[in-house]
């Protein structure tokens, strides 16, 4: 079938957003390579080319501009935030969501910290909008501040969200009376009360009834389904529109003893499908799969028939003009990409067809997750019929059963999805994970090309060419490994990562957060998104294993996150101060884990010599492991929160040169770092390791004079996001993830 002008069309708003929208540069280049294909083989479409450039262009700018520069940053004041429930989130006493000001304008995201319990009823039992009145302040959104770490700032703008705004309170909420026959309104108010309903399902219809007939992703669905990422089959819940094709399928069933005509029943599905889009909260996961047969239909009821080709272009188009930002978030780019894979798969078997769209995904999953499973090919084989044939029915069947009070099928239902999440679960934590890393640009370019060139020509010449680049991609990132030291911005803790000369890796303290108030998942949920930064920043880097993992000592700021880490990376020994392995939280670990002691004067390896503590203890601030590092003509002394008479310890047992980095005790705190250990160990830089307007005030006035009496330059994460030091060619190169 011959690709039309509308395709080209459809691939060059793809690379016109990419450069506008997403700020892109290297998207100018293919933008005028297409430009160039049009007006060369279309010239006789060229007013229309030039009119459609021109207008896509003026839209996405205005809008990005709309979205990225509105308001100012810090500014508190009594406001009114219009808000319906649906985009609501209340856990406990505090409610967060996203919501427009009173003009109207803007979207924004919002967090009261603290609701009181009339307010906390109201929100439970009220279904529809409310007003918010109180006191905010406006933050606009910050790129990460470690390296690698998943883009918030960006994933808020590509919804249409400009800034956030905060409260520890508000002085009212109301409940609004709306229209009638403000028919958006009573969709999501109807969205609300199904998802409310689903709620109260056991986890697994739950979870699966209300991605799959809802297209309705639970902020914890991911974390609670982990194998789904581990095996990659995210597709199948984000971007799969098993909604639509059900729509669809029934609506076909249904006009048929109808005996509606064909123009009807499409005119019907018409309505169906946009019904269900907003009935979705227009979720972007469903746009693509929602406006092709939209498309689809609308071409059949005006008489005009477009080739696949051309009818993905139409709707690319379509997609990017409804949802600017669609292409920044990887659900956007695998709808794009899988949608684009299967129009040259028609011909192929369903199981060819699996392991296409399986290599198709693979350079965006290692270029956002940077790990594979071999087991992610056989699972895809496996599973997607088992989706569209078990899976899909039984869940449909179990809501059904539960609608009308037949409890044995409902549970037997719930047992059989609940027997697939294990199953998915277990899958995932079978041995073979690769840990890749993320490729090179250039890399990730090359297997984007060559797997549409195998797509196209299917030679096994490409073929044996994308194996051997995905290899020389893995080869590239092992073999580009660096002696270097990271300090994490973690908040309020520490966790530093060293690769050390000989080539072993070691991760010293983990940071954690304080999570009294909080019950056994959600103190997990926070270790988990806490210790992501460190995760991230060692998967991206081609990281497999840890050699040496450092708990200089008990503060939960510093080995909070201890189970998640674990949970995430293989370590081969944890290094405590002597007497802190005794503490109930080890002893548990101790049975999986090789847990070993040290004190002063004990090389730990190559590079890495302890200096404190020279004493039993109890893991407390006096009994932390200090560290003496020396990475090539790097070196670095790092004391976890050890005092300053340990500090005189150290100073009295070795002779210490000056240093190249210190890295502050107790996060820049009085009680360390004193005038003599500065004065004694002179380091060129030193590092303060707290969060942004900390409670503690650290690092304190007092040890930011010592450090400027020695002459040496302080980095703070608060301020400066992750800092990092790598030794290439002899040369140590320093750079910030605040840039």
């Amino acid at each position: 079938m011959k690709i039309g002008l509308l395709f080209y069309v459809g691939l060059l708003s793809i690379s016109m957003n990419l450069a506008i929208y997403e700020g892109q540069n290297w998207a100018w280049c293919v933008t005028i390579y297409f430009l160039v294909l049009l007006v060369k083989f279309y010239r006789q479409y060229l007013t229309v080319i030039v009119i459609m450039s021109v207008s896509l262009f003026g839209y996405w700018m205005i809008y990005q501009h709309c979205i990225r520069a509105p308001l100012d940053q810090g500014v508190s004041v009594q406001h009114k935030l219009n808000v319906h429930l649906d985009a609501c989130n209340l856990s406990g006493k505090t409610l967060n969501g996203v919501g427009r000001t009173e003009s109207g304008n803007y979207k924004v995201q919002f967090f009261v910290e603290q609701l009181n319990e009339e307010q906390r009823k109201l929100i439970e039992t009220h279904d529809s909008l409310i007003e918010m009145k109180g006191s905010f302040k406006k933050k606009l959104f910050e790129a990460p501040s470690n390296r690698y770490d998943l883009n918030f700032k960006d994933a808020m703008y590509a919804k249409g969200i400009v800034c956030s705004y905060q409260a520890s309170a508000v002085t009212s909420i109301i409940r609004v009376r709306h229209d009638f026959l403000d028919i958006g309104n009573l969709i999501r108010t109807a969205h609300l009360k199904c998802v409310r309903w689903f709620e109260k399902l056991p986890a697994g219809l739950r979870d699966y009834g209300e991605s799959l007939l809802l297209g309705y992703i639970r902020p914890n669905f991911y974390e609670d389904n982990m194998g789904l990422q581990e095996i990659g089959l995210i597709h199948l819940f984000s971007i799969s529109g098993f909604q639509v094709q059900l729509l669809c399928r029934i609506t076909t069933v249904i006009s048929r003893p109808l005996h509606l005509l064909k123009e009807t029943r499409l005119l019907v599905l018409q309505g169906i499908l946009v019904l269900f889009w907003a009935f979705a909260s227009e979720a972007r996961s469903l746009i693509r799969s929602i406006l092709t047969p939209v498309c689809q239909n609308s071409l059949i009821l005006s008489g005009y028939t477009l080739n696949r080709y051309d009818l993905w272009g139409v709707t690319t188009v379509l997609c990017l003009v409804c949802d600017p930002g669609l292409l920044g978030q990887l659900g956007g780019q695998l709808t794009f990409a899988l949608s684009f894979a299967l129009l040259w798969m028609m011909s192929f078997k369903w199981w060819q067809i699996s392991i296409g769209l399986n290599f198709t995904i693979l350079p965006f999953l290692l270029w956002y997750g940077y790990t594979w499973h071999p087991i992610s090919l056989l699972a895809n084989l496996l599973i997607l019929p088992i989706f569209s044939y078990m899976v899909v029915p039984i869940v449909i069947l179990g809501i059904m059963a539960k609608i009308i009070n037949i409890s044995v099928i409902y549970i037997f239902s719930n047992v059989l999805i609940e027997a697939l999440q294990n199953f998915l679960a277990w899958l995932g934590q079978l041995p073979g994970n690769v840990t890749f890393g993320q490729p090179p640009a250039l890399g990730l370019a090359f297997l984007m090309l060559l797997t549409m060139g195998v797509l196209l020509f299917q030679t096994k010449k490409l073929l044996t060419l994308l194996i051997t680049t995905y290899a020389c991609n893995f080869l590239w990132i092992q073999l580009n490994q660096c002696s270097q030291i990271v300090f994490f911005d973690v908040g309020q803790g520490d966790a530093t990562y060293v690769k050390l000369p000989n080539g072993q890796d070691m991760v010293i303290d983990v940071g954690g957060k304080l999570a009294f108030d909080k019950t056994v998942a959600q103190r997990e949920q926070i270790a988990r998104k806490s210790i992501r930064p460190v995760v991230r920043y060692l998967q991206a880097t081609g990281v497999r294993k840890i050699d040496y993992l450092v708990l200089t000592h008990k503060d939960i700021d510093h080995i909070g996150n201890l189970e998640a880490f674990l949970a995430q990376y293989a370590v081969k020994k944890i290094i405590v101060p002597n007497g802190m392995e005794k503490i109930p939280r080890l002893k548990k670990l101790s049975a999986v884990n090789q847990i070993n002691t040290v004190q002063a004067n004990q090389k730990l390896t190559t590079g890495a010599q302890i200096l404190a503590p020279d004493h039993d203890g109890e893991g407390t601030n006096a009994d932390s492991v200090a560290l003496y590092l020396q990475l090539r003509q790097l070196s670095v002394v790092a004391t976890g929160d050890l005092d300053q008479a340990g500090e005189a310890r150290i100073i009295k047992q070795f002779h210490l040169n000056p240093v190249s980095i210190l890295k502050l005790g107790h996060h820049g705190s009085k009680t360390s770092s004193s005038a003599t250990f500065l004065k004694v160990l002179r380091p060129k830089e030193s590092i303060a390791s707290a969060g942004r307007d900390n409670r503690f005030g650290h690092p304190h006035l007092e040890v930011v004079e010592r450090i400027n009496k020695v002459g040496s330059e302080l980095h703070q994460t608060a301020e400066q996001g992750m800092i990092r030091y790598r030794i290439i060619n002899g040369r140590t190169i320093r750079d910030f993830g605040r840039n």
